[in-house]
């Protein structure tokens, strides 16, 4: 990876941290995933996780709570 952006200056340029979209439903969510596989691939002592990103970003109960009322997540 040649460049030194994190995964969470990712996130912003990716528009995931838009409060108007859900990041786990974006188009571009699978690429902040795959950035951030080969972050933490190439830098082991600085890992970072998506529900480190969420929680840092974003209020990551109302973006489970969206995918919950979307129906998103299934009830059991």
């Amino acid at each position: 990876m040649s460049n030194d952006k994190t995964p969470e200056e990712v996130f912003k340029i990716l528009g995931l941290a838009n409060q108007k979209t859900n990041p786990l439903t974006h188009p571009k969510f699978a690429l902040e995933t795959d950035f951030m596989d080969l972050y933490n691939e190439e830098r082991p002592d600085s890992q970072t996780t998506v529900s480190e990103i969420l929680i840092k970003e974003r209020n990551l109960l109302s973006v489970l709570s969206y995918k919950y009322s979307a129906g998103i997540c299934h009830k059991k």
